[in-house]
């Protein structure tokens, strides 16, 4: 996704123009940013639903808000142009309750869950 000025606003000569490289730049920095933002912040909810217990009663809480915060990962990275899905369920090794609560389901994550029993997540 790119964000450019109207086209209104812009002669076929700007295109290559010094002006809207940086600003392509200046674009593109900010999205890494808000990428390592969004990151980060998936990282520490997954963390602390990690660190909780499985009868815990704020896991459910819990389990909303890391499911939340990977949707907003899985979004900014196909912003960015980056694999999204199931790179991301394997790279942070997401609970399945957190994959199922964020609504990100790909056709392999269907098929791993349709074969696992309810609660197949134990000792996460």
């Amino acid at each position: 996704m790119s964000v450019r000025p109207p086209k209104s606003l812009m002669r076929a000569s700007d295109a290559g123009s010094p002006m809207m490289a940086a600003l392509e730049h200046e674009l593109f920095m900010e999205r890494g940013e808000t990428l390592i933002r969004v990151a980060k912040r998936f990282e520490a909810y997954l963390a602390r639903l990690n660190r909780m217990a499985g009868d815990d009663a704020a896991r459910p809480k819990q389990v909303t808000e890391t499911a939340r915060a990977l949707w907003m990962l899985a979004v900014q990275r196909e912003v960015m142009g980056l694999p999204g899905g199931e790179v991301l369920m394997r790279a942070y090794d997401v609970p399945d309750e957190v994959r199922r609560a964020s609504g990100i389901v790909t056709r392999k994550v269907a098929r791993v869950l349709r074969r696992r029993p309810v609660g197949g997540s134990a000792g996460r």
